[in-house]
């Protein structure tokens, strides 16, 4: 009798459990928290993966920084890690886990939001927005990682000279490994990482088509012999593709595209900035963005080192088509042409 009453016990406090433990961010409630050197085998050194992220942050190296992470285990057998970054008010709602070779890179890869800024009080309010949560989960998230998750410091460290070993196996250092400082420039934070528009997601052919394109925005352009620097940035949502024309001294952005049509209608509407003087863009309520000269320039530079150059040669402008489906060459689809004068919205100082 003793024995079934103490198996039941067991059993009642083992839903009580489970049931206690909240949905926090996610679908479901996880039926487990675990340290993350109880799974070494998915999480291989999170030390190392923290100074990953921290390298991303160009100097943050030489300051202390402070972490709390937890493992969650779902019925599903799934396994999260959410990571809380003290000195950025970072969580990086799912670290993807790592072994040895590519712990340095795995936790500069996942994304984060600002937990104090990025929430909001009801679920109502999140809406369809992939990055908002409700400030409550997150408070008991970050509560319940400092009770059950563990909590690290990582002091002061040297920054490790680059190593450009294809997986890391000839890296000697593993944080060398591709972890050059990727410093903010004109976003909000630090990319994820730079990439070749030769070697990445999209092929040279429709990038010399988007050039082209613009090029044709200007008159007679076309008959001159024109340098462009390209580079690819993975953003925290988003791809995006800063483009330096060194005849106009202009920087494009561009989102890239997989075909030539996608390309020119793209490049169509993609007017650029001047990058050799700060330019001010008016903003609602009179609050002005100032897009900094001394950024453009440092972005450049890493377009330099890291980039793709292009090269078009004088080229026959088509002739002018107005009917898109009927273009035998889409070129021949001309956008107004760009005034190099600063308009209303944009004040160059």
């Amino acid at each position: 009798m003793k024995t079934i009453a103490i198996f039941i016990a067991l059993a009642l406090l083992s839903f009580i459990t489970a049931e206690a433990t909240p949905k926090y961010i996610y679908d479901k409630s996880p039926i487990k928290r675990f340290k993350p050197e109880m799974r070494p085998d998915i999480f291989y050194g999170p030390e190392i993966a923290m100074k990953g992220k921290i390298l991303a942050y160009k100097g943050q190296n030489r300051k202390t920084n402070r972490f709390c992470a937890m493992g969650l285990v779902f019925s599903n057998n799934h396994i999260h890690m959410p990571v809380f970054w003290y000195e950025k008010k970072m969580l990086i709602r799912d670290w993807i886990g790592a072994d040895k070779e590519s712990a340095a890179r795995s936790m500069r890869l996942s994304q984060g939001i600002n937990y104090e800024k990025d929430v909001v009080d009801t679920q109502d309010e999140v809406g369809l927005s992939t990055y908002l949560q409700v400030r409550s989960n997150v408070q008991k998230l970050l509560h319940d990682c400092e009770k059950y998750g563990k909590t690290y410091v990582i002091k002061p460290f040297k920054e490790p000279k680059p190593c450009s070993g294809d997986m890391g196996g000839e890296c000697i250092d593993q944080l060398g490994d591709r972890l050059e400082v990727i410093p903010g420039h004109v976003y909000d934070e630090p990319p994820q990482y730079r990439f070749k528009l030769k070697e990445g997601p999209y092929s040279s052919n429709p990038t010399e088509t988007a050039l082209k394109t613009q090029i044709l925005r200007h008159e007679n352009q076309n008959k001159e012999t024109n340098h462009f620097c390209v580079m690819g940035l993975k953003l925290r949502y988003q791809e995006t593709i800063p483009i330096f024309w060194y005849e106009k001294k202009r920087l494009i952005y561009w989102d890239g595209a997989d075909d030539e049509d996608e390309a020119i209608t793209a490049m169509a509407v993609s007017e650029g900035l001047p990058y050799d003087k700060d330019v001010v863009i008016e903003a609602q309520d009179d609050m002005q963005l100032v897009h900094k000269s001394s950024s453009m320039q440092k972005l450049l530079q890493d377009c330099e080192k890291y980039g793709d150059k292009f090269t078009i040669a004088p080229f026959e402008a088509p002739k002018p088509c107005s009917d898109w489906e009927k273009c035998e060459n889409k070129l021949g689809w001309k956008p107004e042409p760009i005034i190099d004068k600063p308009s209303k919205k944009l004040l160059s100082h």
